[in-house]
């Protein structure tokens, strides 16, 4: 069996690249970042906000350690379970990662140590206190709504999570588009999502950065305190749209590509573009 070394500037549960956001395990293709390097808050882009050190330790709960070893059988990273070994998550797969803590581990927890050690990384600014993160958390309550680009809306699903971020609102939405759709090389790229009261007329309001998840959370408010649902509604992009995209971005690199070799071309030598292959 072939195993696959993991790299500190993944995320260890989804193998998403904590430095530029790329979805490796989505995409099956590697991003240029060097991710043998420790992400922290200077050496990221905008793209990924947070990243959570964590160091796996014998005493953590059951349900902890299971999801750890599945993440391990899955991705086939070659880590001996039974020694210690720090790795990294990104928020979302975080936020799920400490809803696997049993109740009786809650309750045992000190403000500062609760069952999975944080790494003491201060100097990064990358180390959060797991009882302010679980603060901020609410369930989150939304109907799902799928729109086909051609075909008719697929049957709406209601999603409860809890959620502390928007990350945490698209994962969810995400992990149910692939299991909706049934296409498991579905990504973010490929649609659209917007969110509006029930019964609302309209597209709704787009969701996709912190503002937008700022207005989110203040027209859910209003909506809960109302007795009224709101929806999350997933627009599918246009298949034929999303080639043409792909094959204009082609052509366009091809173009530039000839362009570089003619302003590169030297008589002397006979295959220069050998060279530049």
């Amino acid at each position: 069996m072939t195993h696959n070394e993991y790299l500190i500037g993944t995320c260890f549960s989804c193998k998403k690249c904590l430095y530029c956001g790329a979805e490796l395990s989505i995409q099956k293709k590697m991003c240029l970042c060097d991710k043998t390097i420790k992400p922290h808050k200077n050496n990221r882009t905008d793209k990924v906000r947070n990243v959570f050190s964590r160091i796996l330790k014998p005493d953590l709960p059951p349900k902890q350690l299971e999801y750890i070893q599945e993440k391990i059988n899955y991705f086939k990273y070659s880590i001996n379970f039974n020694t210690e070994f720090k790795f990294s998550f990104y928020s979302a797969c975080n936020s799920a990662f400490q809803r696997k803590k049993s109740k009786t581990a809650l309750k045992a927890s000190t403000s500062h140590n609760v069952d999975i050690e944080l790494e003491n990384n201060l100097e990064n600014n990358i180390s959060i206190d797991l009882d302010e993160k679980s603060e901020a958390e609410q369930i989150i309550s939304f109907n799902l709504m799928i729109k086909s680009s051609t075909g008719p809306t697929l049957p709406s699903k209601w999603v409860e999570i809890e959620a502390s971020s928007l990350d945490d609102i698209l994962a969810c939405v995400h992990q149910y588009v692939v299991k909706l759709t049934g296409d498991k090389e579905i990504m973010h790229s490929d649609y659209l999502v917007s969110y509006k009261p029930e019964k609302a007329e309209g597209v709704g309001t787009q969701l996709m950065d912190a503002q937008d998840y700022k207005k989110f959370l203040l027209d859910y408010k209003k909506l809960l305190d109302k007795k009224k649902n709101i929806v999350i509604l997933v627009s599918l992009k246009k298949k034929k749209q999303k080639r043409k995209e792909i094959s204009d971005s082609e052509e366009s690199n091809d173009e530039e590509v000839s362009v570089r070799k003619r302003k590169k071309a030297v008589p002397k030598v006979d295959d220069f573009s050998a060279i530049l292959q």
